[in-house]
């Protein structure tokens, strides 16, 4: 394979950002890893839809998003992976292969549960932390400075949307990367 950086795009799908996220992918023939929560996906179900016939991946991403999630019961685990899983399906997708723990709390209970749901975890390698909003030029440098790793598994990029002062300020910058099967690609390089 070669070298990859896989674009993933969490907490979603959201009414406001989502669509914009769409038309910028679409813009840079960018294909992208969007990891859903399950509460989301049933409010905004035309959302499931037009990601998944946009050709973008589908991740679970657990039904509510609770924090800390590895502190939960293995039980509450699984119930959120199970509901996620439902609603992603009922909202017209297909039962995700990919599961993303909220706020990347791994624990031995919630590999368990992902795999014994036939589901692979997925982390990070580049956090642009837009979560909190450090504002769009720090976004765009943490982001950019991804570079795609030789092997069989690509560096991943997480991003949620890139905001700053409420209005949407989005660049993709692509890199020469294969395709990585589950998670999305990137074509060509500038």
């Amino acid at each position: 394979m070669s070298a990859a950086v896989a674009l993933t795009i969490d907490d979603g799908p959201h009414p406001v950002w989502t669509p914009r996220m769409l038309d910028v992918l679409r813009r840079n023939r960018v294909q992208a890893t969007f990891c859903l929560v399950g509460a989301q996906a049933h409010a905004h179900r035309d959302l499931v839809g037009r990601i998944i016939a946009e050709g973008h991946s589908v991740c679970n991403h657990a039904m509510t998003h609770p924090q800390p999630f590895s502190h939960r019961t293995p039980a509450q685990i699984r119930a959120e992976m199970v509901r996620a899983q439902s609603v992603i399906v009922d909202a017209g997708g297909k039962p995700p292969r990919l599961f993303r723990a909220p706020g990347g709390d791994w624990s031995p209970a919630v590999l368990a549960a992902a795999a014994n749901l036939g589901m692979t975890a997925i982390g990070w390698d580049v956090d642009p932390r837009d979560w909190a909003r450090p504002g769009t030029p720090r976004i765009v440098r943490s982001l950019t400075a991804a570079r795609p790793r030789p092997g069989p598994r690509p560096a991943v990029m997480v991003t949620w949307c890139f905001v700053d002062r409420g209005s949407p300020s989005v660049r993709v910058h692509r890199h020469r990367a294969g395709h990585v099967p589950g998670v999305g690609h990137g074509r060509s390089s500038r």
